[in-house]
């Protein structure tokens, strides 16, 4: 009897040991935190923690989704952190500068199927400053986008117009505001689909001309988006977080099954 005791015992022990000896699942979000953004705010002078309270912004979206994450430094990113491998979608919030041994592994893990959401800033400077060329951003041919300019200038840039039924605008109203009249102006390359365009406050007159007004472009590799959309005067609005929750969806479905199209024109939809 007592040996019987111990047999179950034992076998139950050893596979608690087995369980906790068990991987815990991947995160489906990988999330960068960028030490050089960090870096590169505190030199220029920024008031308050503007990056990190976007960063903070995206946990809250995340844990609200439901969604597990695994946050990654600029160094982790660079080595190609086996967590970030193993992600589907890695968010950049505004990783302004950016190595080559970063953006090398970010072509690798598109490569192997994982999706991009950028924002604003992100890739557009080497570590040293400088712009990265051919297209201003290290990443503007995956994401099928070129530098063009930054533009702060009111009424331009008062909202983001739909210009394309697509999933990123379920329940999203025709107009977002985006009341900080800030944007990257981009040039969109071919292979890109326009999902979003530039409109002044008064939601009447495009900010710029079509070939330039692009705010939401779709790509094979993902989604860009010319705003910080996560600051927190733009992510209060429910319209900005409905817009940021459909995008982590859609490109998490696209990835969904082996084998499953890309999300870019003529992809998933």
């Amino acid at each position: 009897m007592s040996f019987r005791r111990c047999g179950v015992t034992c076998s139950l022990a050893l596979a608690a040991l087995l369980l906790l000896a068990q991987p815990a699942p991947a995160a489906q979000v990988a999330l960068h935190v960028s030490d050089a953004t960090l870096e590169w705010e505190a030199a220029v002078g920024f008031l308050g923690d503007a990056y990190g309270l976007q960063v903070e912004n995206v946990r809250q979206l995340l844990a609200g989704l439901g969604l597990e994450w695994v946050e990654l430094s600029d160094e982790a990113l660079e080595q190609g952190d086996a967590r970030f491998l193993a992600a589907e979608l890695l968010i950049m919030p505004g990783s302004r500068r950016m190595s080559e041994a970063q953006l090398g592994a970010i072509g690798r893990f598109v490569a192997a199927g994982g999706r991009l959401l950028v924002f604003y800033h992100s890739s557009l400077k080497t570590p040293d400053g400088a712009l990265y060329e051919p297209y201003g951003f290290g990443l503007g041919e995956l994401l099928r986008v070129e530098f063009v300019g930054w533009n702060h200038l009111r009424p331009l840039h008062g909202s983001i117009r739909r210009t394309a039924e697509h999933p990123v605008w379920q329940e999203v109203p025709e107009f977002v505001e985006t009341p900080r009249n800030r944007a990257v102006v981009v040039r969109t390359l071919p292979g890109g689909q326009v999902l979003g365009v530039w409109y002044d406050d008064f939601r009447a007159t495009a900010s710029h001309p079509e070939a330039t007004n692009a705010a939401v472009v779709l790509s094979e590799a993902g989604i860009y988006v010319g705003e910080a959309l996560w600051v927190p005067e733009l992510f209060a609005d429910d319209s900005v977080r409905r817009l940021l929750g459909n995008m982590i969806h859609f490109l998490l479905e696209a990835c969904a099954e082996p084998g499953s199209p890309r999300p870019g024109p003529g992809g998933a939809s």
